[in-house]
């Protein structure tokens, strides 16, 4: 599991917004808060 930053300008996140996006090994997002 990798816990990145979310770029605000990122098309997949812009309704979300959140602050930290944790994805799985393939980059699906799984979570975010």
């Amino acid at each position: 599991i990798v816990i990145s930053y979310a770029l605000m300008d990122d098309t997949l996140l812009k309704d979300y917004k959140p602050k930290v996006v944790i994805v799985d090994d393939s980059n699906k997002i799984t979570k975010t808060f």
